[in-house]
């Protein structure tokens, strides 16, 4: 019985190489492509990779070849298939299998298992997979930080953009102020003029007595002149008519009599 099934055994084939994940083959080709090296390339020896420019590797080549755009998206995925990140300082990411010109060594490249799985059989729901590996990433390097800086500088270009308007907004009502003020400065003098008009319209001494000098004028404007200053006026220019014309009757009436003439 035992010679049976050691004869199955030995007539089993050999399993051929697992193929590498369409992730890990399409991460590859766009490390490879020389038309992309000043946004992605591998470093020096060929050991690791680095994403020199993520905004731009996001906004241009992400999409070519994956279903997002998303470059924490791209950091999660490397990180699930044991890349991990070489640099603090930049994106550089590295995986003892995925080497330049070593592409036959890229089928070793598997997904990893959640930590709570390691060492029991069966698995795990593919719903506690997401959160466990988003954990690890998390834990791991970060790779929500371009993400957090993403969302830090449009609140840096948000808070910005409110003072601006906020300078804008206070320029804009000392504008509207001084507006104001004139237009109550020109209200004030129209009705000045109005009220000056009325009564020259009542007073025809007074509109000559304005046409004759501006002292008339200057002394209405100062508030001096009222209805009873100009019926004294009046007054006072009707009594030396009187008395030029009583002067005037004195003169005929009271001088040496007529010459007689002698016989």
């Amino acid at each position: 019985m035992n010679t049976r099934r050691g004869g199955q055994a030995q007539r089993e084939p050999a399993r051929a190489p697992n193929p590498p994940a369409p992730f890990i083959i399409k991460t590859y080709e766009l490390i490879e492509d020389p038309s992309t090296d000043e946004i992605i390339s591998w470093n020096e020896d060929g050991t690791s990779f680095i994403v020199w420019k993520n905004a731009e590797f996001a906004r241009d080549l992400l999409h070519l070849h994956f279903k997002h755009s998303n470059f924490s998206s791209f950091v999660r995925q490397l990180n699930t298939y044991g890349f991990r990140k070489v640099d603090p300082d930049r994106w550089e990411f590295a995986n003892e299998l995925f080497l330049r010109g070593q592409r036959h060594l890229l089928g070793g490249i598997v997904r990893r298992k959640p930590a709570a799985d390691v060492g029991r059989p069966g698995g795990s729901a593919p719903g506690r997979d997401a959160g466990a590996l988003s954990a690890v990433e998390l834990g791991a390097y970060g790779g929500l930080a371009a993400e957090v800086e993403t969302l830090q500088r449009d609140k840096r270009l948000l808070v910005t953009e409110v003072i601006r308007l906020r300078q804008a907004q206070a320029g804009t009502e000392a504008t509207l102020h001084g507006l104001q003020h004139r237009l109550d400065v020109t209200e004030a003098r129209q009705q000045q003029m109005v009220g000056f008009l009325a009564k020259a319209m009542h007073h025809p001494a007074l509109v000559q007595q304005f046409m004759g000098g501006a002292p008339a004028l200057q002394r209405i404007d100062d508030g001096r002149s009222d209805e009873g200053s100009v019926e004294d006026s009046v007054a006072g220019q009707g009594a030396a008519s009187s008395t030029s014309t009583a002067g005037a009757d004195s003169g005929v009436t009271g001088g040496a009599p007529p010459a007689t003439t002698s016989a």
